[in-house]
């Protein structure tokens, strides 16, 4: 309320807010209390703290800063509130992971479905997809009588998982899985 004050009046807000005048008015003059007091102060220490490290830690880091060079002991979660209400943020580190290795002398592949994505019925269209998820496991996907293998290198392995998933799921099954290329015996 008192951040609208110039744009609007006080006693209309007091009473679309359902608050009285006067409590309003005693809170405009109540000073502020310890505990907001004591966060103004940590938030300052917390953004020098995140200023020095050039903005690369997060709450984690800044919390065993405050703990072990300013011997200050506060949790966790009320570090990480002030840094979120402070606009601060840790910086995320993560490796660019290049999923695809291209062919620079491959045609491209013709687009058998002009980019519809529909069908008329069931059985009719199969298209597929992969998401790269980083893992160290050998992975193979089954599903509606098409399967491959990935290794690390992410290129097609060796085709039996291909005929693994032919065997144990087929088309008109309506059952598609992901599996590790052994059939299951209630399909």
């Amino acid at each position: 309320m008192k951040a609208n004050q110039a744009t609007h009046a006080v006693g209309v807000m007091c009473r679309v807010l359902r608050v009285s005048r006067s409590g309003f008015y005693a809170w405009c003059d109540r000073p502020m209390s310890l505990r907001a007091r004591t966060d103004l102060w940590l938030t300052g220490k917390i953004e020098a703290i995140h200023r020095r490290s050039r903005g690369l830690y997060g709450s984690p880091n800044i919390l065993a800063e405050l703990a072990d060079d300013h011997g200050i002991r506060v949790g966790r979660k009320r570090v990480a509130r002030l840094m979120r209400a402070a606009g601060l943020r840790g910086a995320t580190l993560r490796r660019f992971v290049v999923t695809t290795t291209a062919d620079p002398r491959a045609s491209r592949a013709v687009d058998l479905v002009d980019r519809r994505f529909y069908s008329d019925g069931p059985d009719r269209l199969w298209v597929a997809d992969i998401s790269y998820i980083p893992t160290w496991v050998r992975i193979s996907v089954s599903g509606d009588g098409v399967g491959c293998v990935f290794a690390a290198h992410r290129r097609l392995g060796d085709g039996d998982a291909l005929e693994d998933g032919a065997d144990s799921v087929g088309p008109g099954d309506g059952a598609g899985s992901a599996s590790t290329g052994v059939r299951d015996p209630s399909l």
